[in-house]
C-alpha cells in the first residue's frame, strides 16, 4: 500500500516538474523573443 502511494507520488512529482520546467522555458523564450523584437 505504502509503496504504491510512493510510486504514485513520485510520478505526479515528475509530471509536475516537467510541466514547471516547460512553462519556465516558454517564459524564457517569450522574453528573449520580446527583447529581440525591441532591439530591431
Amino acid at each position: 500500500m505504502l509503496l504504491q502511494y510512493n510510486t504514485q507520488a513520485f510520478t505526479h512529482r515528475k509530471i509536475y516538474y516537467q510541466t514547471q520546467s516547460r512553462t519556465y522555458w516558454m517564459c524564457i523564450v517569450q522574453q528573449s523573443m520580446l527583447t529581440s523584437l525591441q532591439g530591431i
